[in-house]
């Protein structure tokens, strides 16, 4: 929650601005006003935070100023189809809002760790894991595997494993 502490002037006449501001995202195709609030992005609406904007006294808050928030989770950006922003009333506007993505996306990590008879592969950053008999391909796509992905040793012939977006 973000909120202005008071001050001794008055208030400006912006109490459009005041107010909560609840931000969701979802990974839905094609999201719109009939998707469901699920908590779950892959079904519908997750709300990921809420902005509470209690007191529109200048200096320490103006609400006609831009306002510039990053949000992310654990540091990486949130893969989505659809940004929302749900107001706590019907008397509030939101006159318009940037959705700025980074200019490089930082490539996915992936670490290979070995644990008794199996291999252990683990990867942060988005993407999925793709599998190939040889290093240069053919690659297939393992749509189902979540990070970590064990592979148990001797199971199946040798393969090599990247992450792909």
């Amino acid at each position: 929650m973000i909120s202005s502490p008071a001050d001794e002037g008055s208030p400006l006449d912006e109490s459009r601005a005041i107010g909560a501001y609840k931000l969701q995202v979802t990974s839905v195709d094609t999201p719109d006003a009939a998707t469901a609030d699920t908590d779950d992005p892959a079904t519908g609406w997750a709300t990921i935070g809420v902005i509470e904007y209690r007191n529109a006294f200048p200096p320490d808050f103006n609400p006609h100023l831009r306002h510039r928030f990053d949000v992310s989770a654990g540091g990486i950006p949130i893969d989505a189809t659809g940004l929302r922003i749900k107001v706590s009333n019907g008397a509030m506007d939101i006159d318009e809002i940037e959705v700025n993505t980074l200019a490089q996306v930082p490539p996915p990590h992936l670490t290979v760790s070995h644990s008794d008879s199996s291999v252990v592969v683990s990867w942060t950053g988005g993407g999925g894991l793709e599998w190939a008999p040889k290093v240069n391909g053919p690659w297939t796509c393992l749509g189902t595997a979540g990070s970590p992905y064990t592979v148990t040793i001797g199971a199946q012939a040798a393969r090599f494993y990247r992450i792909r977006r």
